[in-house]
């Protein structure tokens, strides 16, 4: 049945000032790569909305590992984070027939959309992929855009939808 009638496109969201949950890191990333590459570690929370970034261990003074600290915090300070999912492992919670759907809406719709944009750096990926416990190939599709800055990941997602709609719908 569903190979009969696959997925249909869905309308996208209502335009919203925040960012949806399910490309947060998605976002923290082109935020990251906008600040000078440093070793080291960063413990990142939300809070009041917002994605925040405590670079630490770095070994660099004291002074440059703040101003990248704030640097990357001023990007992300421009991102509020709606929705739930930050933290979440989306792969978790999806049943087999959840994902034969996730998969008809990927090669139907998201695929399409991102390439339509030029912003397809991805190869399609067959069911069984989508099958697998351990994944969530829905869900990384903005991880592997041509540009991945964060307002290039949000318009991507806001124009594309994600694989977390349809699960959201239930």
């Amino acid at each position: 049945m569903l190979a009969v009638h696959g997925a249909r496109p869905a309308a996208p969201p209502a335009a919203s000032d925040t960012v949806p949950g399910d490309v947060a890191w998605a976002v923290y990333q082109g935020c990251l790569n906008e600040v000078p590459t440093f070793s080291g570690s960063a413990a990142v929370g939300l809070r009041e909305g917002r994605i925040t970034v405590d670079v630490i261990g770095t070994g660099l003074d004291p002074e440059e590992a703040q101003r990248i600290e704030d640097q990357l915090n001023g990007c992300l300070a421009e991102f509020p984070i709606g929705g739930e999912g930050i933290f979440g492992a989306p792969s978790d919670l999806v049943t087999q027939a959840e994902r034969l759907e996730l998969y008809d809406y990927g090669m139907r719709w998201m695929l399409p959309c991102l390439s339509a944009r030029g912003q397809l750096n991805w190869s399609h990926r067959i069911a069984r992929e989508y099958l697998s416990d351990y994944s969530a190939l829905w869900a990384d599709y903005y991880f592997a855009l041509v540009d991945q800055s964060a307002d290039a990941v949000i318009a991507a997602r806001r124009a594309c939808g994600s694989g977390s709609d349809i699960l959201a719908r239930g």
